[in-house]
Formats: structure tokens, C-alpha cells, sequence
């Protein structure tokens, strides 16, 4: 009987979901600018977990009290939809 169950699950793990190129953002080449988007990142996070935020930077960076590097030129921040900071053509709305 076991032999019959075992044979008859044939689940396939679908493995990590993946993210659309969309919400990546531009994906900077500087590791400095890595490391800054990182750490904004955990700072929303943190953030997050005391205050209710919309997906505004504006309204992260009041809420949190930080002050943010600048973007590199022709970018600015924003936040996708799985809560990181990632770097967005600044001309995009």
C-alpha cells in the first residue's frame, strides 16, 4: 500500500519564484551603490515593522528619519513591490 502512495505524489519543487525585470530596477554596476540600496533596504524593513507605509520613498525616508545618499545622476529611488529600494530612471513616474 505505502508503495502505491509514494508512487502516485509526483510534485516538482517550482523552486525560488522569480522576480520580474520590472522590479529590479536599474541594477547598478557601483558596489557602493549596492551597498546603499541594501541598506535602505533593511532600514524599510525595519521601519516597517513599527509603521504603516505606502510604497512612497518620500514617506519611508520622513518616517525613518534618514538621510539618503544621493541617487546616481538620472536616477532616483523607489520601493517595488517586494518592500527593497531599487534605483529607477528618474524620469519615471
Amino acid at each position: 500500500m505505502a508503495v502505491v502512495l509514494a508512487a502516485g505524489c509526483h510534485k516538482t519543487d517550482p523552486g525560488p519564484p522569480t522576480i520580474p525585470p520590472s522590479e529590479l530596477g536599474i541594477v547598478p554596476a557601483d558596489p557602493l551603490v549596492v551597498s546603499n540600496l541594501d541598506l535602505l533596504t533593511r532600514k524599510l524593513r525595519r521601519t516597517l515593522q513599527t509603521r504603516r507605509l505606502t510604497r512612497k520613498f518620500d514617506e519611508f525616508v520622513a518616517a525613518a528619519d534618514i538621510e539618503v545618499p544621493p541617487p546616481p545622476a538620472g536616477q532616483k529611488y523607489a520601493i517595488n513591490k517586494f518592500w527593497r529600494v531599487i534605483l529607477v530612471d528618474a524620469n519615471a513616474k
